[in-house]
């Protein structure tokens, strides 16, 4: 492991460590404990099948950009690279973009550039229908989200207006305005040398898996498999508001608003969400009324059965991977 790597794995780690321990700090352990005795794990039981058929839908879709690329991998395969992919991730952030295509690559010889460039592809999307989950919150459940934004920046402390609202959206425009701009510059370099041909052909692949969305044979399936994903997104969480009493009650509202917290959450650059996870979750399970800390027991619960979840089946899946030969026919 090169030191700028272990560096970045060790800052994560802490960040991720740091946010947990300010999380959780005053919460009395032995209660917690307490408290997991009173949970219908039934409904913990449900979230996890859901979550399991939310990544056979993802594998899914993934076969779905594939496919036209001259890759007719089968669903099997993939979802033993998609989930060894989300366990990677628990180790380090973003390592199971890289880890999944490693695993294609071993088992059906798919070129890296070209299914990390689906998986570029499906991380924006994703992106997209996140930030219309958070726009569609915003809107069903303005008075809340408001009231979480304000005292998570301490509007009122800091005597925010909109003048600085507009300052910082033109800047975030302005920057991502010159990125591309930068990009577009570099991509019209001629390269002539040969390292630099075989760069090009890397990204010449990455560029047709980029473009694979363009591609797909049945693109009314694909646009259903991906609203399918996000559906079982949001049930995985909110069938677990059964599972204790106390959050047994809360709105369909109030579940979209855990989905739109912990997206961002995962989004974060900690090793599976920890601690930003657990926060936001917690946060949001408050200005419903939940006490403190339930509001932590249930962030908690919700992320260590997906946790687990991932550990025992990506580790399966990893080791199943290991040992399917490229020879061997598609299964």
């Amino acid at each position: 492991m090169k030191l700028s790597t272990a560096l970045k794995f060790l800052l994560s780690l802490s960040l991720a460590g740091i946010i947990f321990y300010f999380v959780f700090k005053n919460v009395k352990w032995a209660e917690f404990v307490e408290q997991l005795e009173h949970v219908n794990y039934w409904w913990v039981l449900l979230s996890i099948i859901i979550a399991t058929l939310s990544h056979i839908l993802r594998a899914f879709r993934w076969r779905l950009m594939l496919k036209p690329l001259g890759h007719n991998v089968s669903l099997r395969r993939l979802f033993y690279a998609l989930m060894s992919g989300y366990l990677a991730n628990l180790v380090f952030p973003r390592l199971g973009e890289v880890t999944r295509c490693g695993v294609l690559k071993k088992t059906n010889n798919v070129p890296i550039s070209m299914s990390f460039g689906t998986v570029v592809i499906e991380r924006l999307l994703d992106l997209v229908i996140l930030l219309s989950m958070v726009i569609l919150d915003l809107i069903l459940e303005f008075d809340k989200v408001f009231e979480f934004f304000k005292e998570a920046v301490r509007w009122e402390q800091r005597g925010f207006d909109i003048i600085h609202v507009f300052i910082v959206v033109a800047a975030v425009i302005s920057l991502g305005i010159l990125s591309v701009y930068s990009i577009r510059r570099l991509l019209k370099r001629e390269f002539s040398n040969a390292l630099m041909i075989k760069i090009s052909l890397k990204v010449k692949d990455l560029m047709n898996g980029l473009l694979s969305i363009r591609t797909v044979q049945n693109p009314g399936l694909f646009i259903l498999t991906s609203l399918g994903i996000w559906v079982c997104y949001f049930l995985m969480s909110y069938v677990i508001f059964f599972s204790v009493k106390e959050t047994s009650g809360l709105s369909i509202g109030a579940g979209l608003s855990i989905l739109a917290a912990a997206g961002i959450a995962m989004a974060t650059p900690v090793q599976g969400g920890i601690g930003a996870y657990h926060f936001l979750v917690s946060q949001v399970l408050i200005l419903y009324g939940i006490g403190v800390e339930v509001s932590k027991f249930f962030a908690f619960l919700l992320h260590t059965s997906q946790v687990v979840f991932i550990l025992s089946v990506g580790g399966v899946c990893m080791i199943i991977a290991s040992f399917i030969s490229k020879k061997r026919p598609i299964q």
